[in-house]
């Protein structure tokens, strides 16, 4: 919506949902004392392995991601997120008592802890899961493949795109997205237009921005999954209404 307040709106939903953290500035880990004991020890175990994460591979090189490459950054946040969620997974199915606790932890914490959530506009509501849920299924895919050392080595050889978080195969492979530059078409736009932003959408992003429209998750999948490359540029005009997206995208074959 016009009137969207994007950043309380996410300052609150990651407040809602933050059940611990590790920060990796301080090297330190912090957990909600809101959460019983059964609900804590699975987000121990996935907030730790940040910690180990960080000792052994130190996540600190991430925070400066280069601009306008989001595309990427989302894919390592997944490897990152994905990897942490994998061995929470494994820590909890491990045992069926802690199974069942944590269940019932999450039963008790009821859909006040999603209220936020659920409000969020589609595109942050599963922007905000992907890396826990795509990039835990990607590491899986990994970790089948080698192991631990698989998933360890994924931290020189990153994930480039979530084309490759999407199709693990296309890591495996190293299909690598293609560049696409975009130039600068304010000046034709008229007096006042200014680039405000570029950026690379992705197969995800595309998928999302598809299915928007679509409301038809399979087909928008199957016409996203031809993606190999874009970029995008937002154009602002001098009045608040005149906004301008211009993009180019790059296809795997002339089908896609």
């Amino acid at each position: 919506p016009a009137d969207f307040q994007l950043r309380p709106f996410i300052i609150k939903l990651l407040t809602e949902q933050v059940a611990g953290y590790y920060d990796p500035k301080t090297q330190q880990f912090y957990l909600a004392d809101w959460i019983d004991l059964d609900g804590q020890r699975p987000v121990m175990a996935h907030e730790l392995t940040h910690a180990l994460q960080d000792q052994h591979f130190n996540l600190r090189r991430f925070e400066k991601w280069p601009k306008h490459d989001s595309d990427a950054e989302l894919s390592v946040h997944s490897l990152i997120e994905g990897d942490a969620s994998y061995l929470m997974l494994q820590y909890v199915m491990k045992n069926p008592s802690r199974q069942l606790s944590f269940m019932k932890s999450m039963m008790a914490s009821g859909a006040d802890s999603t209220e936020q959530l659920d409000k969020a506009p589609r595109v942050l509501r599963e922007t905000l899961m992907f890396p826990y849920f795509q990039g835990m299924s990607w590491v899986t895919q990994v970790y089948k493949r080698g192991g631990w050392d698989g998933v360890s080595a994924a931290y020189t050889n990153l994930p480039k795109s979530t084309e490759q978080i999407l199709h693990p195969e296309k890591y495996f492979s190293n299909e690598e997205p293609k560049k696409v530059l975009i130039r600068d078409i304010s000046s034709s736009l008229g007096k006042g237009w200014r680039e405000a932003d570029n950026d690379v959408e992705g197969e995800w992003g595309l998928y999302l921005l598809l299915d928007e429209y679509l409301q038809t998750s399979d087909v928008s999948k199957k016409a996203a999954e031809g993606w190999g490359g874009d970029r995008y540029a937002l154009f602002l005009g001098p009045k608040d209404s005149d906004v301008l997206v211009a993009e180019k995208t790059v296809w795997d074959t002339e089908a896609d």
